[in-house]
């Protein structure tokens, strides 16, 4: 009768023993681990033809530093965004040769529309589009056409592409 409890009682400690190891080893999980949230903003933009003025109403300057496909200059940027992180369904991630990463991107129907209203403005094919990446200026570049379901995004890092495909599993 013994040997039955002291069996009975060995399997419970063992089973909580596991448990508690592998509680710890959750815990002490990696703790670089890359957070799911980012955001993503493009803006309309245009070079900034007097600095020295203040910047007109919905407009606010920005000083960016320049990147491998933009050059550094003052921006005015439309206070209101044209696309979100939201605007993106599904993408696809390559490195550029500077070691950044370009990011084509598939939109959805609202984002679309939007992208097609502002390119109805022929003019507006010249001016940049700004990408703020978490507050951070990555890329002022042109469309130069309109674009159709898809948009290449430039200027991410390694770690905020990387954000954005978590991010889209995850939302």
């Amino acid at each position: 009768m013994n040997h039955f409890y002291l069996t009975k009682f060995l399997h419970r400690l063992t089973v909580g023993l596991v448990g508690l190891v592998l509680l710890a080893l959750t815990a002490c999980g990696d703790e670089r681990e890359i957070p799911v949230v980012i955001a993503i903003e493009v803006f309309p933009a245009q070079l900034d033809g007097n600095p020295a003025e203040p910047p007109p109403p919905g407009w606010q300057r920005v000083a960016f530093p320049g990147s491998q496909r933009s050059t550094a200059g003052s921006f005015l940027v439309a206070e209101q965004t044209i696309l979100t992180g939201w605007s993106i369904t599904a993408l696809r991630v390559a490195e550029e040769p500077d070691g950044s990463r370009a990011v084509n991107a598939r939109l959805n129907a609202a984002a679309i529309k939007r992208l097609a209203e502002f390119c109805a403005d022929a003019g507006n094919l010249k001016l940049p589009l700004g990408l703020r990446i978490n507050g951070r200026w990555a890329d002022f570049s042109p469309l130069l056409r309109a674009p159709g379901d898809r948009l290449s995004l430039y200027g991410f890092t390694p770690e905020e592409a990387t954000r954005l495909e978590n991010w889209l599993q995850v939302r």
